[in-house]
């Protein structure tokens, strides 16, 4: 597939995904990109260096439960990160409750907010 027909397609199914999810993600900050790079420390911190950051965010942990996120989940998530890394598929980040007003300026490492859901698509 050609790279311009590409892009078309990804502007055209993320309007389609942010039209479909409006009423879920009303009040919330959606991040789209993709997965850089992701990390998974000793303590098991899963971070994730998303491209629409730039910078390594916590996403959850898979040890212990970070900001409500349950390590099941969190060991779902890592898969899933993992996979969309691999094939550069394209992530949506929700985040329900967030002081960053966009997500370039969000919270990093640590400080970031608990993303309610994570979309691969």
């Amino acid at each position: 597939m050609p790279a311009s027909l590409r892009r078309r397609l990804h502007t055209l199914l993320t309007l389609l995904a942010m039209a479909c999810l409006q009423p879920a993600l009303a009040g919330t900050l959606a991040c789209s990109g993709t997965v850089n790079e992701i990390v998974h420390t000793a303590t098991g911190e899963l971070r994730i260096k998303p491209s629409w950051r730039g910078e390594w965010i916590t996403l959850c942990n898979t040890a212990t439960a970070w900001k409500g996120i349950p390590t099941d989940i969190c060991k779902l998530w890592q898969a899933q990160a993992l996979g969309a890394q691999i094939t550069q598929v394209y992530t949506l980040l929700q985040y329900p409750s967030t002081a960053a007003s966009t997500c370039a300026v969000m919270g990093t490492l640590g400080t970031a907010d608990a993303a309610s859901a994570l979309t691969t698509y």
